[in-house]
């Protein structure tokens, strides 16, 4: 291999393998003491190039590394993280969920900070902050999970198991979902919210906006629909802008809204926040939470001797995990996010994850006892979902 054919060429960076590395150390050893020279592996002047050979395609691999780490297609680790420096933006880490628990018990009784609940199958959630049952018998307290991850965005009512009893509690439970439980981010997220956050350099304009709400803790998926007329539009009031967030904590998504938006634009949503500037003047900064679709699925499996005991349980869960939703032991998934359509073909694909299965027939709809055999649309308002009790597979 010629010098100017690798390393740093036009075409960007040419590492050659231990075998074109040893063969041009071969090739030189003979211009040098003549074609007579003994290169095989058995020879000492073979076994020599063998030995620096490999070390020296091992450099080439750290050479390349090395290059690689300059750009963000390519980059990872910490050297993917220091790119991100250069932009403002950092790795996400893991994130606890949260919820809102519902306590019943005696009046009076006090609910310490630390009150431990969980899942049936043992997600552990602790309250974190006293609380005291009201006169009605209940007392509303949130409750974080006590590991981070997305593990802990349990369903409702799932948080029904009482860890450390309490005289006077008699029970507990969540009427709404855990919510912003994350895992660690990765290079992949990570890339994709690199390429995002370039938008934000373009202050005040729809696609910073995006940006700087995309990067939000728990922040998955953001529709931003405008309305510069003098009319109604598609419900959006006229002059004002209406975004749509899905996931993500409300106080958070206002703030950044009113630190993005245009100044004497209005943000409009069902969701509201008053934000007080320095000045002290309060602004209502508004958005939305998309509309979810609940998806019924009915899988049918023709399976063969490879199909595993627990191979039903299993199917249920990757479909769970592609459209997003809780599986029957109480985890969470983030899946599909706003405007994206459930397509039939890729729940069949994640079906056939599992080892046995030889056919695989699907039957999708919005409601139970699904017959259709096409995707489901999903509107850019929209965001689907599922759980362990509409997914029946056989």
């Amino acid at each position: 291999m010629a010098d100017n054919n690798k390393g740093v060429t036009e075409v960007g960076f040419k590492r050659p393998n231990y075998s074109e590395v040893r063969g041009e150390m071969d090739n030189r050893a003979k211009e040098l003491f003549g074609d007579d020279a003994n290169t095989s592996d058995k020879g000492v002047l073979g076994i020599l190039n063998g030995l620096f050979g490999w070390f020296l395609a091992k450099i080439w691999e750290v050479a390349e590394r090395v290059y690689n780490s300059a750009y963000v297609s390519k980059a990872d680790g910490v050297s993917l993280d220091r790119l991100g420096n250069n932009i403002g933006i950092t790795r996400q880490s893991e994130q606890h969920a949260y919820v809102t628990l519902t306590i019943t018990g005696d009046p009076n009784t006090d609910v310490p900070s630390g009150f431990l609940v969980q899942t049936e199958s043992g997600i552990l959630f602790e309250t974190t902050y006293d609380v005291t049952i009201g006169s009605g018998g209940t007392a509303t307290v949130e409750a974080s999970a006590d590991q981070p991850g997305i593990a802990g965005n349990v369903g409702s009512g799932m948080l029904t198991v009482i860890t450390t009893p309490l005289t006077g509690v008699t029970s507990v439970t969540n009427d709404a979902p855990a919510q912003n439980g994350r895992n660690y981010e990765t290079d992949e997220e990570f890339r994709s919210r690199y390429e995002k956050s370039l938008a934000q350099g373009g202050a005040s304009t729809l696609e910073a906006l995006r940006a700087s709400v995309l990067d939000l803790p728990g922040v998955q998926t953001v529709l931003i629909e405008e309305n510069d007329t003098m009319t109604e539009l598609n419900s959006v009031p006229p002059k004002s802008f209406a975004t749509f967030v899905f996931g993500g904590i409300d106080e958070d998504i206002a703030q950044t809204i009113y630190d993005t938006k245009p100044a004497g634009i209005r943000a409009f949503g069902a969701i509201t926040t008053n934000i007080v500037d320095s000045m002290g003047s309060v602004h209502t900064i508004g958005f939305d939470r998309p509309d979810t679709v609940e998806v019924y699925v009915d899988v049918t499996l023709v399976t063969n001797e490879f199909f595993p005991a627990d191979g039903f349980a299993k199917v249920e869960t990757n479909i769970i995990k592609y459209i997003g939703g809780t599986d029957a032991d109480g985890n969470g998934y983030i899946g599909l996010g706003l405007s994206d359509d459930v397509i039939l073909t890729r729940i069949v694909a994640a079906a056939h994850q599992v080892d046995g299965i030889e056919d695989v027939i699907v039957k999708l709809g919005t409601t139970p006892d699904p017959t259709g055999t096409t995707n489901i649309a999903i509107t850019s308002r929209q965001v689907a979902k599922t759980d362990a009790t509409k997914v029946t597979v056989s």
